[in-house]
């Protein structure tokens, strides 16, 4: 049985892009909300569930 991916947002100066556990990485995009909106739409499409900010703490790390 295989854990089902999580697909989220990659946001940096002007290069926002989906990216997903199975392999999927967006369209590179201008516009941060753009960017949530393909995250949604992979989600929608696969059935992967979006990964929220609660769920990427850990792995966040403050230098």
């Amino acid at each position: 049985m295989s854990v089902p991916s999580s697909c989220h947002l990659l946001a940096s100066w002007l290069d926002n892009r989906a990216i997903c556990g199975c392999g999927h990485t967006g369209k590179r995009r201008l516009l941060r909300a753009t960017a949530a909106i393909d995250v949604a739409t992979h989600c929608q499409q696969s059935g992967h569930s979006p990964m929220t900010w609660s769920d990427a703490v850990p792995e966040v790390i403050f230098s």
